[in-house]
Formats: C-alpha cells, sequence, structure tokens
C-alpha cells in the first residue's frame, strides 16, 4: 500500500490509522544448576543426549546446532567455530539448506573440555556408523555434519526438540 501511495494509485494508505496490539513475550527463565544436574541425569540414555548435551553448555541455536560441521570444531584450540545454520524449509517444495545465521555475526564459543571430549566421542561414534552402513551412507548433500541419523543424513528437528521436551519432562522441568 504504501508503494500505492507512492506511485498515485491512492491517496493515503489506510493501514497508518491502525493500531496493532502489543505482543508480549515469555520471559526464559534459565536453568539453574540443580535443574541442569536433573536433566544431565535424564539424557544420559537418550539418543540425542550429546547434541542436547553440547547445545546445552554451548547456547548454540537449533540450526546452528544441527548444522554444525566438522570443519568447525578445532579439538586443538578446544574452539567451536559458529558461523552458518541449516535451515528448514518455510514453504512447500523448499529444501533444507545452510544458510547465515540469525544476526549474521559468526562467532567462536570455547566450551568447557568435557564438552569437546563429547565431540570426540561423537566423531569416533559417527566413524563407527559410517563404517557400518558403508555405501548406504547418505549426507543428502550436507558433508561433515556433526549430528547426523545413523545413516548421516540431517537430523529433523521435530525429532529432537520431541526428546528435549520429553527428557525436560522426565526430569519434572517444564
Amino acid at each position: 500500500l504504501k508503494q500505492a501511495v507512492r506511485v498515485g494509485y491512492i491517496r493515503i494508505n489506510p493501514t497508518e490509522a491502525c493500531t496493532l496490539p502489543r505482543i508480549e513475550k515469555a520471559k526464559i527463565e534459565p536453568l539453574d544448576a540443580l535443574e541442569i544436574k536433573m536433566l544431565l541425569d535424564v539424557l544420559e540414555d537418550d539418543i540425542f543426549g550429546d547434541l542436547l548435551r553440547v547445545d546445552l553448555f554451548t547456547g548454540m541455536r537449533e540450526g546452528e546446532i544441527l548444522g554444525l560441521t566438522w570443519d568447525c570444531v578445532d579439538f586443538n584450540r578446544g574452539t567451536i567455530s559458529i558461523e552458518k545454520q541449516l535451515s528448514r524449509p518455510r514453504v512447500k517444495g523448499e529444501v533444507f539448506r545452510f544458510t547465515s545465521l540469525k544476526n549474521d555475526k559468526p562467532r567462536i564459543v570455547q566450551p568447557a573440555p568435557f564438552v569437546m571430549q563429547i565431540l570426540k566421542r561423537q566423531r569416533s561414534r559417527q566413524a563407527e556408523q559410517k563404517l557400518q552402513v558403508g555405501p548406504l551412507w547418505d549426507d543428502c548433500g550436507f558433508p561433515g555434519l556433526v549430528f547426523t541419523n545413523e545413516t548421516g543424513k540431517y537430523l529433523n528437528y521435530t525429532i529432537v526438540l520431541r526428546h528435549l521436551k520429553k527428557a525436560l519432562h522426565a526430569a519434572g522441568l517444564p
């Protein structure tokens, strides 16, 4: 409508008189030490336990952790470079793709040493999975993802979120 006013199709933009309601966002409360311990206990046996532990202690967004690739993990320096995210399709016909970060600002995190140990364990587990499935390993055009399913494909957002919610519920957390 603003464009229609600019080119002279209409005199005024009727939406200018509208007052939109204010949207109140829920306050996010981080977990305290006891709650973190309760969650970690529950994640011990979860198939996405390592992914969720790395996420918990790095603060990565869902697209960042699911799009994390091995070339961004520096075991010598103990750092993780966060420079892209795996974006899910927003409309029918689109496909998953790597995109820039939400704020377009790459960052480097230096997590606790035990997080780097989790990543080393994940790399070795993934190498074993590659050997087991052999030619059936299919990265679906996303080579080097840190967290994949047992055949090399990127993980589904919905399934990971379902596991997180299940773990939070089992731990008695909101």
